[in-house]
């Protein structure tokens, strides 16, 4: 049987714009709905009548219509989710109209409408706040003039969805670039970090760095990783040249992968123009590089080879990750890396204590913490190669409150994405065990150096404009 993928269109589209998705979602029966509501308790019922038909779907959805994707209650029977600026904060927008317009609460309510403002809209969307829990990727652009970044990335975190901001751009993707860095959104064509942009070349693009290119070797090596896809079309982007972008299209670099063998892995190789090095361009995009190929489930590792004399190419690969593997390649020696996951439950007295240890904390006894591991709700440890990396524990009544505790992730491997791999792993777990509709509370106390990371996570600090400051009292 087929999937289906259900696309919900924005304000003044239609269900023929699904007939673009078609291409990009090969093996799947594509559907657009046609909702006629103009109000989500309207478009919410048609949008859940279409996924019904459908039983399990996968939905793209733009603006407005992700907002009445949410409104129609659908996550229970959504598999993914792809949102293109998406309006998450229904309510902050319609008041940045009525600030623009010049209504106040007062007089909307008193008057009911004013233009396009109207009182039960508002009324409607205070009374049912966005509860989602199907997995969601988010694609918005910088310049969207409808919905501020800052609002669609507080809602990414919120959800744990992941979420990709185009340089520039609009609300509305509609050119011929940013449909193209949509479509490499959708297939997962670009390896995207904090600062930079990484994406497949084309074919022409690819031509192109040859023919300019000076160095003879170089020019060599770009016409190999060419010709490699031309001879594995559906492995184009394991032979290509990878670019390397600031965020204002500043091209600094390029990397490649020499094909994926058959017992899974690949050999990554990189290069940062002079002007750009010794500002961290490297190791982040080989480490948003690697991120990539280990969403594909056939790569089992990453290996590298370097100079014997490049030390500061050994120290991105170490950076990121990467241990020497003690073979010795034509070039010097090489490198591998393997996938980190996250594991439920699996953590033990010994690992805690050592975990707790490396961090420059001072653990409790080993009943102790034996104790604590039996009556959590539940931990969660980051391995690398097997090896416990990290770990955090989850405790609470299950039903109203839960509380972090204990969040160490060991020195060598923090600021590679270790901790959000194991909050968001914690986050899902909560969300799973929770009924649908009920609002919990995840509460911690931080270490300073660790405020940033929770920020960004999405939690807010105490005490704040409704709320006291958080407290404590170690007893004996």
């Amino acid at each position: 049987m087929k999937k289906t993928l259900l696309y919900i269109h924005g304000r003044g589209g239609a269900a023929s714009e699904s007939g673009h998705y078609k291409a990009l979602f090969p093996g799947y029966d594509v559907a657009g709905t046609d909702y006629k509501g103009e109000t989500p308790w309207e478009a919410a019922g048609e949008i859940r009548s279409a996924a019904e038909k459908y039983g399990r779907v996968t939905i793209v959805a733009n603006s407005i219509g992700a907002y009445y994707a949410m409104c129609a209650g659908i996550d229970g029977l959504v598999e993914r989710a792809y949102f293109i600026s998406p309006v998450t904060d229904m309510e902050s927008l319609i008041l940045d109209m009525m600030a623009k317009s010049g209504v106040s609460e007062e007089e909307l309510r008193e008057k009911g409408e004013a233009g396009e403002l109207s009182w039960d809209y508002l009324t409607w969307v205070r009374s049912h706040p966005i509860e989602w829990r199907a997995p969601t990727a988010i694609l918005c652009a910088e310049g969207d003039e409808l919905v501020p970044t800052e609002i669609t990335r507080a809602f990414a975190e919120k959800i744990g969805a992941e979420l990709t901001i185009m340089p520039g751009g609009e609300h509305w993707f509609h050119t011929e670039a940013q449909m193209e860095f949509l479509d490499r959104w959708i297939t997962g064509r670009f390896a995207d970090t904090e600062r930079l942009h990484i994406y497949p070349a084309s074919r022409e693009r690819m031509e192109l760095i040859i023919a300019s290119e000076k160095d003879e070797e170089l020019r060599r090596a770009y016409a190999q990783m060419l010709q490699g896809c031309l001879r594995h079309p559906d492995q184009w982007d394991w032979y290509a040249i990878w670019l390397i972008e600031l965020k204002d299209g500043t091209h600094i670099g390029d990397l490649s992968f020499k094909g994926l063998s058959d017992d899974g892995a690949a050999e990554i190789g990189y290069g940062i123009i002079e002007e750009y090095r010794a500002q961290g361009f490297a190791s982040e995009a080989v480490s948003g590089m690697c991120r990539w190929a280990f969403r594909h489930p056939e790569v089992r590792s990453i290996e590298a080879e370097t100079e014997a004399g490049n030390a500061a190419s050994q120290r991105v690969l170490e950076k990121c990750g990467f241990r020497p593997n003690g073979i010795i390649g034509e070039e010097g020696p090489r490198f591998s890396l393997a996938p980190m996951e996250v594991k439920n439950n699996i953590l033990t007295e010994e690992t805690f204590i050592e975990l707790y240890s490396s961090v420059g904390w001072e653990p409790p006894c080993e009943a102790q913490v034996r104790l604590a591991l039996q009556n959590s709700l539940a931990t969660f440890t980051a391995l690398e190669n097997g090896k416990p990396v990290g770990m955090v524990r989850l405790i609470g009544d299950g039903g109203m409150s839960f509380y972090i505790k204990d969040f160490a992730v060991h020195p060598d491997y923090q600021a590679r994405g270790t901790g959000k791999m194991l909050l968001r792993a914690l986050e899902q777990f909560i969300r799973d065990s929770i009924e649908p509709g009920w609002a919990v509370s995840l509460e911690l106390i931080s270490t300073k150096e660790a405020i940033p990371f929770y920020r960004k996570m999405g939690f807010e600090e105490r005490p704040c404009e409704w709320d006291g400051p958080g407290m404590m009292k170690m007893m004996r």
